[in-house]
């Protein structure tokens, strides 16, 4: 499995798969922010005074709103994307259940702070994401737009905020560099064990924010969506985590950080050396499970799956 390896033959860059990379990076990366201010403390001392929300809006397409309150960092889709549950990835439209039950489980069990609705508890009381101390709004022509951003040669277009930004210019971007600093790892940066431990937490949170994505709108893993029509799949370090899940509907599908109850499949890998080579592709599975670092039970066909939908990723996000 690999989550941001080698991606192969490089594809077709065309409107589809601009749509589908902005998507992925709006609400499978972007949401890594959480955990780099809550992980880093240099990264949480630059943002510690700053009470502000940031708009990023694509023009016909996604939609994602960064908070910052109360020394932390909060990241959410807004618009239609959005869904119930505020922090949430959601594929497909609706209202299943098992996907409603989900949302609240993993969440609440990581420290997470949304109520339903995308409200949330860190000064936020509007669905829309708007605070007290301003709001930011950086509009984007097109998904290729905001990719050049997220490559670093691209310039969005501020219609809101003016005033702010100074902060974008200067402290949020130290904090995106930072963001792709953990998520662009080698072997001399993984020795460092505080490295390590936040490149995997980003790891398996991009790896599990991806899949509902992929699922509705990359025409190769959605042939795999029937596969999700029901349970839930864990992936969990040991002893102490990481851990992500995904709870699975025949409407829609539901990514959380944190620990979910009786998932229906289950990855568990022995520590966090191993969750690394796991992610990013480095790994022999076959020769991992066999030994006991990487424990694969439940329902092997949504695991089997859920390998083959993840290596799209390195496709758009290498």
């Amino acid at each position: 499995m690999s989550v941001l390896g080698t991606a192969g033959a490089a594809p077709r860059r065309d409107a589809r798969y601009e749509a589908v990379r902005a998507r992925l990076n709006l609400h499978a990366v972007l949401p890594g922010l959480e955990d780099v201010v809550a992980g880093d403390a240099e990264m949480a001392a630059l943002v510690a005074g700053t009470d502000l929300t940031v708009h990023f809006k694509v023009a016909g397409g996604p939609a994602a709103a960064v908070r910052f309150a109360g020394g932390r960092c909060r990241v959410w889709p807004l618009g239609a994307e959005a869904g119930d549950g505020g922090e949430a990835a959601v594929c497909g439209a609706g209202s299943g259940a098992e996907a409603d039950r989900g949302a609240g489980n993993g969440a609440a069990r990581d420290g997470e702070s949304s109520d339903r609705g995308g409200r949330h508890r860190d000064g936020e009381d509007r669905a829309d994401g708007r605070g007290g101390g301003g709001t930011v709004t950086l509009w984007f022509t097109s998904s290729a737009h905001l990719n050049r951003m997220f490559d670093g040669s691209g310039t969005p277009i501020p219609l809101r905020g003016f005033g702010k930004l100074g902060f974008m210019q200067k402290e949020f971007t130290q904090l995106s560099d930072r963001l792709a600093h953990y998520l662009k790892p080698t072997p001399e940066l993984l020795v460092d064990p505080d490295y390590l431990a936040m490149n995997t937490r980003l790891m398996l949170t991009t790896a599990a924010f991806a899949v509902p994505i992929l699922l509705e709108h990359d025409p190769p893993a959605a042939g795999f969506r029937r596969v999700f029509d029901g349970g839930s799949i864990a992936l969990t370090v040991l002893p102490d985590g990481p851990s992500v899940g995904l709870v699975l509907g025949p409407q829609r599908i539901v990514a959380v950080k944190g620990e979910i109850d009786s998932p229906t499949a289950l990855i568990r890998m022995r520590d966090v050396h191993i969750a690394s080579a796991f992610l990013n592709g480095t790994l022999d599975t076959f020769a991992a499970v066999a030994c006991g670092d990487v424990e694969i039970s439940g329902q092997l066909p949504k695991v089997d799956a859920l390998g083959l939908v993840l290596e799209r990723v390195p496709i758009y996000l290498s």
